[in-house]
């Protein structure tokens, strides 16, 4: 951990992991006189890491979704005016 001056908070990362993996951790803090505190008595916090990149099925669909729907605004347009 490291303590961050301008918001006066410590902060850690937790390593990059791969999209579905279920992170666990636990936060165990220790002052001057070496008591603990906030081990949650064995609890841990998990998180479920969500992928951060569009699969390449999704993004082909939006794709033609939008070529699609530009396409017909354009007919659209052509038919008004005729």
């Amino acid at each position: 951990m490291s303590f961050n001056t301008p918001t006066g908070l410590y902060e850690c990362s937790i390593q990059g992991q791969q999209a579905n993996a279920q992170v666990k951790y636990v936060i165990v803090v220790y002052d001057k006189a070496g008591n603990e505190f906030g081990s949650q008595q064995g609890q841990y916090y998990t998180y479920t890491v969500v992928p951060e990149q569009f699969s390449l099925e999704l993004s082909l669909l939006l794709i033609l979704s939008i070529l699609s729907m530009v396409m017909l605004q354009k007919k659209s347009a052509i038919a008004e005016k005729v």
